[in-house]
């Protein structure tokens, strides 16, 4: 062979071409006969080439999904996204390159059903395929186990799981099917439910024994079951229905110190044992009777206790105050000047102290501010003197207590008639000019109170022809025992008055020597001080339960 592939060569680099002559006819025969031949030995020996390269690319490609066994000592440096369905050993060197590495290699333990070659993120499909398994969340503590099997019998492997885990695991005939698996230092706990998801199989623990079946099975069980506890729940019912209805009858007095009988009657209806208990209401001394068993007694008297509680009170006290504009700014209720925070409280002059805002323009006036005093003798002894000195005129001095969410009024008023003349009749006409106080406190549990106020004051004209309305409506929260300012209502009153010697001074011309006229402006605001005060009321010591023998 090696002369027929030297006379081959020398064919082929036109030897035998040039020196064609020298040759014999015989020669040159077997020179192109063995040409040919070795021609068609080159192609087989390029097949066997190509084969072999194939096998070792498949071989090359296993080796890469059982990288969990073997590490191989390449890292991929950069793998472009591939169709896991169109990924080959060629296209891993096409899109990548592995270089040698003595570092720790960068392809982990992972499963090789779920591994893509080149570390392609799995596919949709693979995650909804793991998504039906156990949650992997859930807390195992069982004993580490290693086991790999091919198409074992799952009742084999109950066993194995049963020895390791020293626990008593029963099954029956309808428990079949084949595991493959491959577990290196699993819980056998989890393994186990890895089993039994592999086979649609269900357990259930009751104590040391695991009982495992269908989960048809266990559903239908666990059914069953829930029937039964149902039924035994209605059972124990009907027996204690029936032990009250056979229970003695009792009557009891309930009378009521704070609520209304016919109010907490409709809170008893819903206890009284049906077709047995009676309850009724005596008006006249607000009390209850109530004839039922004895546990029913019971309960409706922890039902009245909740509901039988003394309502709070609150004692308003008002002063309505028609002062001039000094009058406020002396009392320190005035909001000028200020620049402390809103929660803390500025000193003014008098003794009175108040919480006024930040920000506040000066000279701003006011519409509700908080005094806090020690009570309502210092606030009556500045008005005392303001009266005094012309500075204010006390209007009224309301109080007035109000039970918790009750709306309590104070009016004061004059009913004024009016003639109406017309060409055909005279028509008397009436209206009010009423000063009144309507207000509806809400005690919360701290102690604040919160007052729905409604102040008016109307006042007549001198000549009867109409009035004056001054009216404040408002919503506001103070705590027991402080006060509360409200006010920015003006008025201003203008006045001629004339001054003189009585008789000359209505002489004609001359009467100006002997008069004068003055001419007087005046501007007032209404004031309204509130104080609540919340009164304690005490349970009365009374005995609120009397028991009388069933007849």
């Amino acid at each position: 062979m090696p002369g027929a592939g030297s006379w081959c060569g020398r064919l082929r680099n036109g030897w035998c071409s040039e020196d064609r002559s020298m040759l014999s006819k015989k020669t040159r025969r077997i020179c192109m006969t063995r040409g040919k031949r070795n021609l068609l030995w080159w192609f087989v020996g390029a097949g066997i080439c190509a084969v072999v390269l194939t096998v070792t690319g498949c071989v090359t490609g296993k080796a890469g999904e059982s990288a969990s066994e073997t590490p191989a000592s390449v890292s991929v440096e950069k793998i472009e996204s591939v169709p896991a369905e169109e990924m080959n050993i060629w296209d891993l060197f096409s899109h990548g390159r592995a270089s040698e590495s003595l570092e720790k290699p960068m392809l982990q333990n992972f499963p090789a059903s779920n591994q893509q070659r080149g570390g392609i993120e799995p596919s949709a499909e693979a995650e909804t395929e793991t998504s039906i398994l156990p949650s992997m969340e859930k807390k195992y503590t069982g004993t580490p186990m290693t086991m790999e099997f091919v198409d074992a019998d799952v009742t084999n492997i109950l066993r194995l799981i049963g020895e390791v885990s020293n626990l008593n695991i029963i099954w029956g005939p309808e428990v079949t099917g084949t595991v493959s698996m491959r577990l290196r230092q699993v819980p056998w706990d989890q393994a186990l439910d890895l089993v039994l998801a592999n086979n649609d199989l269900g357990k259930e623990v009751r104590g040391n024994v695991i009982w495992v079946t269908t989960r048809k099975k266990i559903e239908e069980i666990k059914a069953a079951q829930g029937k039964e506890i149902e039924e035994e729940r209605r059972r124990r019912f009907a027996e204690a229905q029936a032990m009250r209805e056979l229970e003695p009858l009792e009557t009891r007095y309930f009378p009521l110190d704070f609520a209304n009988a016919n109010q907490i009657k409709s809170h008893l209806e819903e206890i009284k044992t049906k077709d047995r208990g009676t309850l009724t209401v005596d008006e006249r001394t607000n009390t209850l009777i109530m004839r039922d068993t004895v546990s029913t007694l019971a309960e409706a008297e922890k039902t009245i206790e909740r509901f039988d509680t003394p309502v709070k009170q609150i004692m308003i006290e008002a002063r309505i105050v028609d002062a001039t504009t000094g009058f406020s700014r002396d009392l320190g209720v005035e909001w000028e000047s200020t620049y402390e925070r809103y929660r803390d409280k500025t000193s003014f002059a008098g003794s009175f102290a108040t919480n006024a805002p930040q920000g506040w323009a000066r000279n701003m006036g006011f519409s509700i501010a908080r005094i806090t005093t020690r009570g309502l003798a210092s606030l009556d002894a500045s008005l005392a003197l303001a009266e005094c000195e012309n500075k204010a005129t006390i209007i009224s001095a309301p109080r007035v207590i109000a039970s918790n969410g009750e709306k309590a009024v104070i009016r004061r008023g004059d009913e004024i008639y009016r003639e109406i003349v017309t060409a055909d009749q005279i028509k008397t006409e009436t209206f009010e000019a009423t000063l009144s106080l309507t207000v509806t406190p809400t005690v919360s549990f701290n102690d604040f109170v919160t007052m729905k106020l409604q102040v008016t004051d109307d006042k007549p004209y001198d000549d009867g022809s109409g009035k004056t309305k001054k009216e404040i409506d408002t919503t506001l929260m103070v705590k027991s025992g402080e006060t509360i300012v409200i006010g920015g209502i003006y008025t201003e009153d203008n006045q001629d008055l004339e001054s003189g010697i009585p008789g000359l001074r209505n002489l004609p011309v001359l009467g100006w020597f002997f008069k004068a006229k003055t001419k007087s402006m005046g501007k007032t605001e209404l004031l309204i001080f509130v104080t609540p005060r919340v009164i304690e009321t005490g349970r009365s010591d009374r005995k609120a339960l009397e028991t009388r023998p069933s007849v």
